[in-house]
């Protein structure tokens, strides 16, 4: 049953079925200003398509059910708006805002096996491209989802709980933001940053995998933050600009740290509570510091400026290495061991 009611820029469908009545299809195609149109599905097997042309619209799609399809498009203009709920399983969103300007995107999904796939650029200003602000949350498992961003001041936040969840995200132009948290098991997340921008992972569980790529130069020294709860977590890092900071913290049991930091003035703190964990650190161009609490850590740092570490616990192993890379800084190395069976080297070129 297909119901369709404009009213004062409002298009509203209701795709509401019957229990053996299944497979409906709405589209709606929306041009100018202020303009609004809903969707809503449940039941089995729907496609949703909304395309709105202008400033100020607003998109709302919701799917209660199993194997629904929902694609919203928007172009041009200020402050419009998409929300999407997928509820269930085996559900598929594709979300796109194109030359916008302050535009904001919410989805949300619960249940198991959902795909989603967000792009949003932003419009072409004398002083840049804007974009605006992605916000996704996913609960259950075997989730999956892509992020594209491109322009300033953009703002992905995500949020995803369950188990083999995998969040990929990619931001490009100035002053984006991105924050994610995880928490459950074996989950992922993809972030790649190009451009000047800030970045906050926070992830507790178990079998986590953190990837973070972050690169541009930056006068207001961006910071990429990761923060891992949990056993087994891994955390691979590169910040290839100047004046950055990264910041990780580790707590739990067989945590696992790479990460290169590159570029002048850049900064790398790392911090392991737990057993069996391991760090190494490159910081070219750059200073780092590594404390290290628990029992057989291992950890390594090669820096051209100032490189420290503190161990705390048994068995630990520590090695720093200063290479002169031909800027004329100085190069300081330090250890401090506080346990048994420590090893400590420095290496200094």
């Amino acid at each position: 049953m297909h119901i369709t009611r404009p009213l004062y820029g409002l298009l509203w469908i209701l795709a509401a079925s019957a229990p053996l009545a299944n497979a409906h299809d709405a589209r709606q195609d929306q041009r100018g200003d202020g303009n609004q149109a809903t969707i809503e599905q449940t039941n089995l097997a729907h496609f949703a398509q909304q395309t709105q042309v202008g400033s100020g619209y607003r998109s709302t799609i919701t799917q209660d059910g199993i194997s629904q399809y929902a694609t919203s498009r928007q172009e041009g203009g200020a402050g419009s708006a998409i929300q999407i709920v997928q509820l269930e399983a085996y559900n598929t969103a594709q979300v796109s805002q194109t030359d916008i300007y302050e535009g904001s995107i919410d989805l949300r999904q619960d249940g198991t096996n959902h795909f989603a796939t967000i792009s949003q650029t932003g419009s072409d200003l004398d002083f840049g491209y804007f974009g605006g602000r992605v916000e996704l949350a996913q609960t259950g498992e075997y989730q999956q989802a892509e992020i594209f961003q491109r322009g300033s001041y953009n703002l992905a936040s995500v949020r995803s709980s369950g188990e083999w969840n995998s969040v990929d995200i990619t931001q490009a132009g100035s002053n984006q933001t991105a924050s994610i948290d995880q928490s459950g098991e074996r989950n992922r997340v993809s972030l790649t940053q190009l451009g000047e921008a800030d970045a906050t992972l926070n992830q507790s569980g178990s079998g986590n995998t953190i990837e973070l790529s972050m690169g541009a130069y930056w006068s207001g020294s961006p910071v990429a933050q990761i923060s891992q709860t949990g056993e087994g977590n891994v955390s691979v890092a590169t910040v290839d600009a100047g004046g950055n900071r990264l910041d990780v913290i580790q707590a739990g049991t067989g945590n696992e740290l790479t990460t290169d930091v590159l570029g002048g003035a850049s900064r790398a703190d790392i911090a392991q509570t737990g057993d069996y964990n391991e760090a190494s650190v490159l910081a070219y161009d750059g200073n780092a510091r590594l404390i290290q609490q628990g029992d057989r850590n291992e950890a390594s740092l090669l820096t051209s400026s100032e490189a420290s570490i503190t161990q705390i616990g048994n068995a630990n192993s520590a090695q720093v290495s200063n290479l002169d890379i031909g800027t004329w800084r100085s190069m300081n190395g330090s250890i401090s061991q506080t346990g048994n069976a420590n090893v400590a080297s420095i290496f200094q070129q």
